[in-house]
This record gives C-alpha cells, structure tokens and sequence, in this order.
C-alpha cells in the first residue's frame, strides 16, 4: 500500500498529475493544478476496486483523513469526497459535521440528503480525529440569508468556495441583511 510520495511532476492535468519518484511515474489524482517539473509531495490513499486502483493525493495529512472518513459513509465515492474538500476546505467539513449544518456541507455531487447522512454517520468521530473544530463564520451565518448571497453572487458567475473564503478571510458582518452582504463581498471579489 503506497502512502507517501515525493518527486517530480512529469505530467500536469486538471485533476491528476503523473509524478515521477525514481524513474517510476505514479498517476496521481489531486485537487488543485501543479507546474511539471515542480517538486511535490503528497500524502496518498490507495483506492482498490475490481479492475482498477487509483492514488489520490493529499497535501496535508489532515486533508487524506478527511478523506478516508468521508468516503466511510456509503453513497460518498472518493470523486464527491475529493470535490467536497476542495471546494469547502477540511476545517469547514468538520465544524459543518459537528455543528450538524448540512447547508456547510453540499457541494458538487453532494446534496441535503447526503450531507444529512454525513452528518448522522460522523458527528461522533470528529473527536477521535484528535483535531479541533472552530466556529466558523459560513456556519454562524442565518441560512435563508446565507441561500440569498450564495445565489445572487453565483448567478454573477462566482464559485460558492470563492464567497465562502471572502466571508471567512475579511469577516463580513453576517447579521446584517443579504443585500448589504452582497456589496461588501463583490468589493473583495473584484479586487
């Protein structure tokens, strides 16, 4: 079982690379895009399935046990568990999950009623994971107003991730209505 590598990118794609770790190339598939020729090194889970076995890489130790926990629950394929951290991030995964907002959780290929499993699977474990869960303001948020910032921003063509990092990052007042929180957060994004 292969669980760390470290070497070359010899290959870049959107979603995978192809490293190179002593003239062996390992197709690795990863959330973010890497330069060839760049130096990388990833934490790695081994996913077997009848005919076929796939590395996804991690660059964080925290990211890969996120990971592993999220594809525990059934209906949570490693594709939807990969898009759900990239697009949310580790920390809001976990503060959704043990705060029981489900409205934190959905992301491609993840709807309510997933989310809600997630949440009734997992809630307990977070603690055995040894990490502490933070409030986070995404998750503070009233989510009838949260809904109306998130699709009036979307339809501009923004991603939710991109929202969700301004909220967080410049600590916009939440508690103020959709309207005014729409302005301050396209300040940030048009920057």
């Amino acid at each position: 079982m292969i669980g760390y590598i470290k070497g070359t990118v010899l290959f870049s794609r959107k979603n995978s690379i192809v490293v190179d770790v002593s003239g062996v190339g390992y197709k690795i598939v990863v959330m973010e895009e890497f330069l060839e020729g760049s130096e990388v090194e990833f934490f790695i889970h081994t996913h077997v399935r009848e005919n076929d076995i796939v590395l996804f890489g991690f660059s964080k130790m925290k990211q890969m046990e996120t990971f592993e926990m999220l594809t525990s629950v059934s209906g949570v394929g490693p594709k939807s568990a990969m898009s759900i951290i990239a697009e949310k991030g580790v920390d809001q995964i976990l503060s959704s999950i043990e705060q029981s907002n489900p409205i934190g959780l959905k992301a491609k290929g993840i709807g309510q009623k997933t989310a809600e499993k997630i949440i009734v699977e997992l809630k307990g474990k977070i603690a055995g994971m040894g990490y502490e869960t933070k409030e986070d303001i995404v998750n503070s948020f009233d989510q009838n107003t949260y809904m109306d910032v998130i699709e009036a921003l979307s339809s501009l063509g923004y991603r939710k991730s991109e929202i969700d990092n301004v909220l967080r990052e410049k600590k916009i007042d939440t508690s103020i209505e959709a309207e005014l929180i729409i302005k301050e957060i396209l300040v940030f994004l048009r920057k």
